[in-house]
């Protein structure tokens, strides 16, 4: 069986054709598109339909003649639609690889949410105070989730440094952040110089100045920065999201491509102290193909979402280490 995932994405989106053979599935991207929001002023804007609300694997019609024709499709073999879960981070919670009744996922992509699927909603002034907010998800389940900058930090450097010709390829980019100084630099993720700025790594220094911080230029050290800034900023929203709903998790699930820097996995790990589990990179992707598969009625009799995951793709784990250096971070930078 074959079936057509579309992940928007809040950057760049993706057109993936997704296999189920006994059991497994397995994915190809076939077409990618610009789906960047607009600057107006000092805030980003997307354009986004509403379309009426129907549950999940909901079967909402076929693709329509002109819409074959476009795509040159013999018009007699017209597709079905399937209605996936919500938007990108909720297909992307249904394909969290957890073997646990209640866990904490992080999609970390252009944004990063972070959350918990729970059966009822969570509605107190507490939630709403902390930011967090109860959304639909799959099944008719609830995911309690807050969404913060992610590697939105990295894709903006990235642009500085190419328009200064420098390299801006990834894996450059980890190397010389894996060279960097620990714990060296930091930067409060959610302050508002970050939002929209014309160059990022100029924001940075001007909050590192602000701050009482050394500016830099070196990519290495600028990355780290974010990356560590990231990951302890996940353990602050963590232990909030814990107590929020008194479930104390010992992994969190690390979903998106975020997943392929393997330092960056090691940092939550260490910020946070928990196991993480990461992968797979396309979330979104499985999880909207995950609920089409259920809709066709052809996932294998008895398995979860998270058993047809951890069959299909790799799921790296991660250990905490070097707690000390991290806790003492955590409370200078973000308890302070």
């Amino acid at each position: 069986m074959r079936v057509l995932a579309v992940d928007l994405g809040a950057s760049s989106g993706r057109v993936m054709a997704v296999n189920l053979e006994d059991g497994m599935m397995t994915m190809e991207e076939i077409h990618r598109f610009s789906n960047e929001g607009i600057a107006v002023g000092q805030r980003l804007y997307t354009e986004t339909a509403f379309p009426p609300v129907m549950p999940t694997g909901s079967v909402r019609g076929r693709l329509s003649d002109r819409v074959c024709r476009k795509i040159r499709l013999d018009t007699a073999k017209s597709l079905q639609v399937i209605s996936a879960a919500q938007h990108d981070s909720a297909s992307a919670a249904a394909a969290v690889p957890a073997e646990e009744e209640f866990y904490i996922f992080i999609n970390s992509g252009t944004w990063s949410i972070i959350g918990m699927v729970m059966d009822e909603p969570v509605i107190n002034d507490r939630v709403r105070l902390a930011h967090y907010s109860n959304e639909g998800a799959a099944g008719g389940k609830v995911k309690m989730v807050n969404t913060i900058m992610g590697m939105w930090f990295i894709q903006e450097l990235r642009k500085c440094w190419e328009t200064a010709g420098k390299p801006i390829d990834y894996e450059y980019l980890i190397a010389a952040a894996e060279a960097a100084p620990p714990l060296s630099r930091h930067i409060d993720v959610e302050d508002t110089i970050f939002e929209a700025p014309d160059d990022m790594e100029a924001a940075i220094n001007e909050y590192f100045g602000r701050t009482g911080q050394e500016e830099t230029h070196d990519q290495g050290l600028l990355y780290r920065c974010v990356m560590e800034s990231l990951a302890l900023h996940y353990r602050k929203n963590i232990e909030e999201l814990e107590d929020l709903t008194g479930k104390t998790v010992d992994k969190v699930y690390l979903l998106g491509g975020a997943v392929q820097d393997r330092d960056f996995c090691r940092y939550i790990a260490d910020a946070t102290g928990k196991i993480v589990c990461a992968g797979p990179t396309e979330a979104t992707a499985a999880g909207n193909a995950l609920v089409q598969f259920d809709a066709l009625g052809v996932l294998p009799d008895g398995d979860s979402y998270a058993d047809v995951i951890r069959r299909s793709f790799e799921v790296r784990q991660y250990f905490p280490a070097n707690r000390e250096m991290w806790n003492k971070a955590y409370r200078q930078i973000v308890c302070r």
